[in-house]
Parts: structure tokens; C-alpha cells; sequence
């Protein structure tokens, strides 16, 4: 069971895509998310609901007012517990966006001046190819 239809997930397709991926869900009933892995970190903000997680194989129920982070490469899928709804947001991000290079286009132009307080608010159209 544990090789069962393992598929990888793409969110990046070029290097001039901003490395950052966010969607809200809102689900209800018997809801699944198949297994899947990706070379991207993931956060998820669980707001309302219970559903089981697993996170390379090892069992975990989120229930309202969690974060589950989801390293990169982990091979992961969730199902609705109880029929309930489930809501929350989903945050996948490239580890380009940590790394501690200076000569880093992201770190640059995104990490180091959010540190700073340079960046009060900025717009990134993350659908530019």
C-alpha cells in the first residue's frame, strides 16, 4: 500500500515563475487528497474541520486552528474525518525563497528587504511565465 499510486505534484513549471503557491479550500462530505510529493515546502492553515493527514505514511489528525508544515519530498495525502467541512489554506513555497545567498535573485529582491522593513507592500503577479 505504501507505493499506491504516488504521483508528483508540479507548481513551478519554469525558473521565472515566482516560487510561491497559495490556495483556500473548502471542502465537505468524503473528501480525499491522493498521495502526492513535491519539490516545494508546504504549510497548510487548517481553520475549520478534522481530517487525517499522512505524512510519509505516519498518521496525523488536524483539527481546527492548526498549521501542518509538510517538508519538501514528503510524500503525503488527507482525507475528511467524520463527514465534517473542511477550510483552510494551503501555502507552497521553493526553497529559493530561504536560501542565504547573496547572489540570490529572491533573497535580493524579496527575503532581504521584507527583513529590513523595505518592503511595506508589494504585488508579485506569480502567473508570469
Amino acid at each position: 500500500m505504501k507505493n499506491k499510486n504516488i504521483y508528483n505534484e508540479i507548481h513551478f513549471r519554469t525558473n521565472n515563475s515566482f516560487p510561491f503557491y497559495t490556495k483556500s479550500f473548502k471542502r465537505g462530505g468524503i473528501s480525499i487528497l491522493n498521495n502526492h510529493f513535491h519539490e516545494e515546502f508546504e504549510i497548510i492553515y487548517f481553520k475549520e474541520g478534522k481530517a487525517l493527514y499522512e505524512i510519509d505514511f505516519l498518521p496525523y489528525i488536524i483539527e481546527r486552528e492548526s498549521i501542518l508544515i509538510i517538508p519538501k519530498n514528503a510524500v503525503h495525502s488527507a482525507k475528511s474525518v467524520d463527514f465534517v467541512t473542511c477550510e483552510g489554506d494551503v501555502f507552497i513555497f521553493s526553497d529559493l525563497l530561504l536560501e542565504d545567498s547573496l547572489k540570490s535573485f529572491y533573497t535580493n529582491n524579496y527575503t532581504i528587504p521584507l527583513i529590513n522593513g523595505d518592503m511595506v507592500f508589494k504585488v508579485i503577479d506569480m502567473n508570469i511565465n
